[in-house]
């Protein structure tokens, strides 16, 4: 698709709610989770001065969605990955906020330890 159309089907994700799943398209977002989400909440990439289509803002919580149980669901395997329940892998990374609200204002670029199927892999 292209022109009107494709900017009407993919870059509407607020308008859109059905659009449940971020993906990275190298040249436009970046293909690392945590500076996705922050796109996904700021719309602006690194170095950018204004954010791109700011109306399409997804908040803290659709951001996190989209990139985890929305994602799972759409590789149809949220039944073991996506969220951290009983009986699915336990994947998980710890990062250095404190609060949701101190991780949307400055979503961190490093994580402070990584868990593969609940055991600490990392560091």
């Amino acid at each position: 698709l292209a022109g009107k159309l494709h900017r009407q089907l993919f870059f509407h994700a607020r308008r859109y709610r059905q659009l449940t799943v971020c993906v990275s398209v190298i040249q436009v977002s970046d293909i690392y989770p945590l500076q996705a989400i922050r796109t996904a909440m700021s719309r602006k990439l690194p170095g950018w001065e204004a954010p791109w289509i700011s109306a399409e803002r997804l908040p803290l919580d659709d951001s996190l969605k989209a990139h985890t149980i929305s994602a799972a669901y759409a590789c149809f395997l949220d039944h073991v990955l996506g969220s951290l329940v009983e009986g699915k892998y336990a994947d998980f990374v710890v990062l250095p906020s404190t609060s949701w609200r101190e991780f949307a204002d400055d979503i961190p670029g490093h994580v402070l330890a990584t868990y593969v199927n609940g055991k600490q892999a990392y560091p």
